[in-house]
């Protein structure tokens, strides 16, 4: 909230050219950052700025940079996390979290070799 001055007590709020709003504000580790989008209203902006200071008080922040953690290092805590999985839930999680990218962008007419390609089925390409 603005006090008499107009001046925020956390973060700030500016008009871009585009005529959005963007944020900055301080975060508990003494680097000034912005907020990941602009908004197209000044209330959304100003909402976000007291969510997020809110975080701050409530210790539930986490710096942008932090928040980032592969699937295969959230696969393997949840896997720990959880001591009663039934043997092949956990071959499943472990598994899913090491598919590499160029495998999971693969088309059904990259790989001939599984039984749906075998009948016909499921192939991408000519009809007829």
């Amino acid at each position: 909230m603005a006090n008499k001055d107009r001046h925020r007590r956390f973060g700030s709020i500016r008009k871009l050219p585009s005529r959005r709003y963007q944020v900055r504000y301080l975060g508990p580790d003494g680097v000034m950052r912005s907020a990941p989008l602009t908004f197209a209203k000044k209330e959304e902006a100003q909402r976000w700025l007291t969510l997020t200071e809110a975080r701050m008080a409530r210790d539930e922040w986490i710096a942008p940079e932090r928040a980032k953690i592969l699937l295969k290092d959230y696969a393997e805590r949840w896997i720990s996390q959880r001591p009663n999985l039934r043997p092949r839930t956990v071959v499943e999680a472990a598994t899913s979290a090491e598919v590499k990218p160029e495998e999971s962008t693969k088309t059904s007419s990259d790989d001939h070799s599984s039984d749906e390609d075998q009948d016909g089925a499921g192939v991408v390409g000519d009809v007829g």
